[in-house]
């Protein structure tokens, strides 16, 4: 079942290239949607695939990745999932 996820991470992560490396993973992993910078130094990521997808793209951006620090990831599960064509790096 296609889901989608909302991600909130926090942390050390921007000017790291973590949105460049997350639009990696989630490609490798067959993920669609999009990251992007927000004003309060975190990053958002609106992601949508199979739930176990997901889970991996999850755990491995609580490992801190590269050369950023990840401190928390606040999730939300939407309901509507949304239509993305591929994985964007939103400016």
């Amino acid at each position: 079942m296609i889901k989608q996820w909302n991600l909130k991470v926090f942390g050390v992560v921007q000017g790291v290239c973590l949105r460049f490396e997350t639009r990696q993973k989630a490609r490798s992993l067959n993920l669609v949607g999009e990251v992007q910078n927000l004003t309060d130094g975190s990053i958002e990521i609106k992601v949508v695939g199979k739930e176990t997808d997901l889970e991996e793209l999850l755990n491995w951006l609580k490992s801190s990745p590269g050369y950023s620090e990840v401190t928390r990831i606040k999730k939300e599960k939407i309901s509507q999932v949304q239509k993305f064509d591929g994985f964007s790096i939103m400016y």
